[in-house]
């Protein structure tokens, strides 16, 4: 999961080295350094709807060339709604390893609360999209529908298109028109690699159909992980070499709240 303790996917510090669309995941509140980010072109940012340039409105003053989204994740009661009686009635058990609160998407009134956030998110000037997180966690044939109802309904409401770039859940690709990316965070060559037979298995009969259509119809894809070993990874496998056409060089993701690429720090 791509959460509050991840600050960035980390990109190369020269620009002329990016590839297409390169993410750049920033969850802390600092702003970059303008006159580089206004330089960069072919790279995706993504935004929390706290940061300063989302409120306010300077997103695309900064990143004028960029595929710009702000992230929402439909499974989370955000920090601030953490007390609201009427939201923890339609809660699921308090997920300890990421210390956040689940909502059960089942229930109409939490789909209703997550609807009215991702279309908050959706208001925020310039923004091409969402970044959508933690989809895999309702990506099973009983429970896909609830959470694609989310989904739908902000499609519906948006004037212009919406891009989308979504962490994972497979099952949800296909349905969605406007499928901009796709990341597959911790879902490197190096990983697919050691896998036991029942895990590469899933990744034959699932990720690799999904990947495969995703590309085909355009959407851009990419790896992330977290293991600095990972990223030069040659692949042996049969899935380890499927998805490593598809994805190129994974991107490292760093766990830090608070900084930019070292290109774009105002510090460096």
């Amino acid at each position: 999961m791509v959460n509050d303790s991840i600050a960035m996917a980390t990109m190369r510090d020269s620009p002329t080295n990016m590839t297409a669309h390169q993410p750049i995941i920033y969850y802390g509140t600092e702003l970059p350094s303008r006159a580089r980010a206004r330089e960069l072109k072919n790279i995706s940012v993504v935004l929390q709807t706290y940061h300063p340039l989302c409120q306010l409105n300077r997103f695309a003053d900064y990143f004028p060339h960029a595929q710009r989204y702000v992230y929402f994740n439909p499974t989370v009661v955000p920090r601030q709604f953490s007390t609201d009686p009427q939201l923890r009635a339609v809660t699921l058990e308090y997920d300890t390893k990421w210390n956040l609160q689940r909502l059960d998407l089942k229930h109409p009134a939490a789909r209703h609360f997550v609807i009215t956030q991702g279309k908050l998110a959706l208001q925020t000037k310039s923004v091409h999209g969402l970044f959508i997180d933690d989809l895999d966690r309702w990506d099973s044939p009983s429970r896909r529908r609830y959470a694609y109802s989310v989904l739908r309904e902000l499609a519906s409401e948006r004037i212009r298109s919406t891009s989308w770039f979504i962490n994972r859940g497979f099952g949800f690709w296909k349905r969605l028109s406007g499928l901009a990316a796709v990341l597959l965070e911790e879902i490197s060559p190096c990983l697919l690699d050691h896998l036991n037979p029942a895990d590469l298995s899933w990744v034959t009969a699932v990720v690799l159909p999904a990947l495969r259509h995703a590309h085909a119809r355009g959407a851009e894809i990419h790896c992330l992980t977290y293991v600095p070993g990972e990223v030069g990874w040659i692949p042996q496998g049969n899935a380890a070499s499927a998805v490593a056409a598809l994805t190129g060089r994974p991107l490292l993701a760093c766990r830090h709240l608070d900084r930019w690429p070292k290109m774009l720090d105002e510090r460096t």
